[in-house]
């Protein structure tokens, strides 16, 4: 055949093939049905490919919006517990300065201080532990003992920065702070119920003895007498 000879082995060396009309055709039916096949392999890969990634997109969206309205709901939620200790606070104090003879019933923090002394105090741990002498800070809250733990330690969040460092001078402790500084540094804060004057009380340990405390924050009686008096 023109050139052309039939091999017996695969390792004879030859660079053309002569095939019949039939097995040829046959062979390239094949090559296209493999070219289709793995052209709609692909394409159907990237349809599932893009299928997975707009799930993903749509489950994210949906995520995000779930965490959205999450928050939303819970900043609503923030908002009217404010409001509503807001209320309260307002009606406890007001109620609790009216028995007690505190003027201006409405404007008064509803905060007395009752007594302040010293007394030792044990600070760190271990082999570091020592005593120290503090100073021990009652004050009576305008929230009767009827009101539970909890709500008075919530409700005294928002009291304690301006009772504790505007009304009487204390400074908040932290890692950095020194006990020889002369800032009068709170070491501990308190909550006891008195169940005889029915208030909660508040008990301040402090580093220092307390500055002057402002006129309205001691004894109500005494004032209100002494204000009649120059009356």
């Amino acid at each position: 055949m023109g050139g052309y000879r039939t091999v017996e082995d695969e390792k004879d060396g030859y660079s053309h093939v002569v095939l019949p009309r039939e097995e040829y055709e046959d062979l390239c039916r094949t090559l296209e049905q493999t070219r289709v096949y793995a052209k709609n392999q692909i394409e159907e890969a990237q349809k599932q490919a893009n299928h997975e990634i707009e799930c993903a997109r749509w489950e994210a969206a949906k995520e995000v919006k779930d965490i959205q309205t999450a928050l939303q709901m819970e900043q609503d939620k923030n908002a009217a517990q404010e409001k509503l200790n807001a209320g309260l606070k307002r009606i406890c104090r007001e109620r609790a300065n009216a028995e007690r003879g505190v003027v201006p019933k409405k404007q008064h923090t509803g905060f007395v201080v009752l007594s302040s002394s010293t007394r030792l105090y044990q600070c760190g741990a271990g082999s570091r532990r020592e005593h120290i002498w503090a100073w021990e800070t009652v004050i009576q809250t305008p929230y009767e003992v009827d009101l539970p733990a909890e709500q008075v330690h919530e409700l005294l969040q928002t009291d304690l920065p301006q009772i504790v460092a505007v009304k009487l001078g204390l400074s908040e402790m932290d890692e950095d702070s020194s006990r020889n500084s002369e800032e009068n540094f709170m070491l501990e804060y308190r909550l006891r119920a008195n169940f005889r004057s029915e208030y909660w009380e508040m008990s301040l340990i402090h580093t220092g003895p307390l500055g002057t405390v402002p006129a309205e924050m001691r004894n109500p009686l005494k004032q209100k007498k002494k204000r009649q008096a120059e009356g």
